[in-house]
């Protein structure tokens, strides 16, 4: 076997495991990124659906409320026509406006959670993007520092391939 074969058969075989590692690499970085992806997924759909109970929740709540109100009102009205009309027009007008005003406080509520969700999920969103950014970077910067060891590898290795072709060249002559 010649030095040049043997240089030859060693290259070769540094190039196989620089690509067997590259690649190793890479379908490490295909995994985590899937794996962050997949748990940003989620957490983005417990986050959804803990939005919708609570949404659902206060809805139901507005529901309640209002029908307790409206009974209450309905029954108040119904005693105060047979006491005094006046005072029944008036007392409709004050519950008619605290009905209003709970609605609108209900709403008011449900919009800021809405709100708190949509932010907590963006800021999710923006963490798990960094990450993954932060994770493709490195993976990219260990894959660069791999390859150019190997590069060094071999010069390192054709350097030494090439003294020893010259020792044994000059020990021939």
């Amino acid at each position: 076997e010649t030095s040049e074969e043997r240089r030859s058969r060693e290259v070769a075989s540094l190039e196989k495991r620089l690509k067997e590692e590259t690649e190793a690499l890479e379908a490490l970085r295909r995994l985590e990124v899937a794996d962050l992806t997949n748990r940003l997924e989620e957490e983005t759909e417990v986050l959804e659906e803990r939005r919708s109970r609570e949404v659902a929740d206060l809805e139901m709540q507005l529901k309640e409320e209002t029908e307790a109100l409206e009974n209450r009102r309905t029954s108040e009205v119904a005693d105060l026509e047979r006491q005094l009309k006046n005072e029944t027009e008036a007392l409709e007008d004050r519950r008619t406006s605290e009905v209003e005003a709970l609605e609108g406080l209900r709403r008011t509520e449900v919009a800021e959670v809405q709100n708190r969700l949509a932010e907590e999920t963006k800021a999710l969103r923006d963490v798990r993007t960094r990450e993954v950014a932060a994770l493709e970077k490195r993976l990219a910067d260990e894959a660069s520092a791999l390859e150019e060891r190997r590069r060094r590898e071999v010069a390192d290795l054709e350097k030494r391939l090439a003294e020893d072709a010259s020792t044994r060249e000059s020990r021939r002559a």
